[in-house]
């Protein structure tokens, strides 16, 4: 059975030209950069049919509102780096800021690689922060959508 969808996106960049008064620089003209896109799918099917969690991730639709969706990679480390490059705008020293800025986000990406290598769990099952009935119902999800068991160890040729 094939899904019906209907794929409606909406995309909207707007830039806004602010003006600040500083008492060191005089007058700053400051250019703000908005961007969003919201998507929404609607997935028909007959009825009694299940929908499975795969085919509705992605965008959402939700009593007739769309939700928009974060995506934490590709929005949250840009806002992160951004203050911590204004902060090192101002190091005076041997180092030029902008190699400072290298040396700080690449030593933030090796602490996070490090940490997720050491702390994440290769299956839910050994996630410590789920109860058993939340394992149970993960494992039972995971399995019903891959039909295969949660953990491989090895590549499957087909």
């Amino acid at each position: 059975m094939a899904i019906r969808s209907a794929l409606d996106v909406y995309g909207e960049n707007v830039r806004v030209v602010c003006p600040i008064d500083s008492l060191k620089h005089g007058r700053v003209m400051v250019i703000c950069v908005g961007a969003m896109m919201v998507g929404s799918t609607v997935i028909t099917r007959n009825e009694g049919d299940e929908v499975k969690r795969a085919e509705e991730l992605g965008y959402f639709k939700f009593g007739g509102s769309t939700i928009p969706v974060l995506w934490i990679t590709c929005q949250a480390a840009p806002m992160v780096t951004g203050f911590i490059s204004y902060g090192l705008l101002w190091a005076t020293g041997p180092v030029l800021p902008w190699k400072l800025l290298h040396i700080v986000t690449g030593g933030l990406t090796l602490l996070l690689a490090v940490w997720v290598w050491i702390d994440y769990p290769s299956n839910p099952a050994e996630a410590r922060w789920l109860t058993l009935e939340e394992k149970v119902q993960v494992i039972r999800r995971v399995h019903a959508a891959q039909q295969s068991s949660i953990e491989q160890k090895r590549f499957k040729r087909e």
